[in-house]
């Protein structure tokens, strides 16, 4: 009997999980089964309700994205993003990008830009 509480001891939790799915095999088998039916029912009506979009006018997010274009005149499309990246030079130091950021806010006026070198946050 001693000998069994020191095994008990030194099994723990995943050692206790595993007696017991071992020892009540078919049952564990018919849970699991079951739970999948489920989240596979489950899954199935969420997907016909779950419909993420900002074109769907009334809808919160169209509403939020329309208040947005007409307080700040952005909202209507995604942004254009632009990386700069290179191993061996700090891009946050070069001359060359910061002339490149320059160009890209020329060409594209009225346009909201952020980066290292108008808010010095490097991130």
């Amino acid at each position: 009997m001693e000998r069994q509480s020191t095994v008990a001891a030194r099994v723990g939790r995943l050692g206790r999980l595993a007696h017991f799915t071992a020892r009540y095999r078919w049952p564990v088998v018919v849970a699991w089964v079951v739970l999948t039916l489920v989240g596979g029912v489950a899954a199935g009506k969420l997907s016909t309700r779950w419909y993420q979009s900002t074109a769907i006018p009334g809808k919160p997010a169209y509403e939020g994205s329309q208040r947005t274009l007409k307080a700040f005149g952005v909202g209507v499309r995604p942004p254009n993003v632009i990386v700069f990246h290179s191993p061996s030079v700090d891009v946050t130091k070069s001359r060359a990008v910061r002339a490149a950021m320059a160009r890209v806010v020329k060409a594209n006026p009225g346009a909201f830009t952020s980066s290292y070198f108008s808010t010095g946050n490097a991130m």
